[in-house]
């Protein structure tokens, strides 16, 4: 099969390895090539949306048998940079006693600012949970030139302090 590509254009998804198992990896499609994103060390991953700079959002998951139940785990995953983590990781997550988000399941978007949105699981702190919409945030980085002018300005300011209050 071929696949028509186009300069510019990106599209992640969800690629089945085995469909017997149903064995899944999420995939970026670019130029031509699909690459696989991999899967965390789970079982299945699936990417969701991608934002103009590259980062991608999804979900990785894994089950496990109770009682003769399949139980699945999902976990909410961010590919920034060639490298696929856990959102999970980057957070602050309640340990159960205090209300907030035990675990983000998956992220369903990303915008051009970084800002991701998808669904959890959320506790009260009183042992009930149910699922929950989210939106993470990232926390601003400053850019390397905002940093040189904050620090030219600083060093500026130490020295008019030191003409003006030092030496006599």
């Amino acid at each position: 099969m071929h696949l028509p590509s186009a300069p510019g254009i990106s599209v992640v998804g969800v690629s089945f390895i085995d469909t017997e198992v149903g064995l899944s990896h999420a995939f970026l499609f670019q130029d031509g090539v699909m690459h696989d994103l991999g899967t965390l060390g789970e079982m299945i991953s699936s990417a969701s949306d991608i934002n103009n700079a590259g980062d991608i959002v999804g979900k990785v998951a894994s089950y496990t048998t109770v009682n003769e139940h399949i139980v699945w785990t999902h976990r909410a995953m961010v590919y920034q940079g060639g490298q696929m983590r856990d959102l999970n990781s980057l957070v602050t997550l309640s340990d159960g006693a205090s209300a907030g988000f035990v675990r983000l399941e998956y992220a369903n978007g990303i915008n051009n600012l970084g800002v991701i949105i998808g669904g959890g699981l959320w506790t009260d702190g009183q042992g009930n949970t149910s699922d929950r919409s989210f939106i993470a945030t990232p926390a601003a980085i400053p850019e390397p030139a905002s940093v040189a002018l904050y620090l030219s300005g600083a060093v500026f300011g130490i020295l008019l302090w030191r003409r003006r209050f030092g030496r006599k």
